[in-house]
């Protein structure tokens, strides 16, 4: 009879794979749970199901919109860029509402490239929600009817100064 070596990681696999099936074990007899199902307010959830938080993976869910602190050092250089975009955005809406268009038009003869802009000025539309990388932060906020509020702030995880409209 030949002996033959069975590699290491077969081994930790046949492991795993049997400690895995004990994981999803949740104490009922019968067989495991077969897939998660909502647990809703005090409901029974069913034998078969593995119970989850709808509610809170909805809120984990909206991690990508977390803002980075801006560190101290970059503050005043962002504020300044804040200031010098809101007093364009504040000329420009003065002669009428602001599509994302007319905010790129605006922005970028001041260098300002990287703008991320969706809406439209007009409250009724929902306003013109804009942020534009500046290099020391990002400027984010909106335009609303003839009123511009800015802030000053890092990225969003998700990438650049704003969420994806929809989000």
């Amino acid at each position: 009879m030949k002996a033959f070596a069975v590699p290491a990681f077969c081994i930790l696999a046949a492991v795993c794979l049997v400690g895995c099936g004990s994981i999803a074990d949740d104490g009922r007899a019968g067989s495991s749970p077969t897939g998660a199902c909502p647990s809703v307010h005090d409901q029974l959830v069913p034998d078969d199901c593995v119970g989850y938080d709808p509610d809170a993976g909805m809120r984990a869910n909206d991690a990508y919109r977390q803002r980075s602190e801006l560190p101290p050092e970059w503050r005043d250089g962002a504020v300044e860029h804040r200031d010098r975009i809101a007093a364009a955005l504040t000329e420009a809406v003065a002669a009428g509402p602001l599509t994302v268009d007319d905010a790129f038009a605006v922005l970028q003869p001041l260098g300002y490239e990287n703008v991320q802009a969706h809406g439209s000025s007009e409250v009724a539309n929902g306003g013109l929600a804009i942020g534009v990388s500046t290099g020391s932060g990002c400027v984010y906020g909106e335009v609303r009817d003839t009123e511009v509020t800015l802030h000053v702030g890092g990225g969003i995880a998700d990438g650049g100064c704003l969420p994806a409209p929809g989000h």
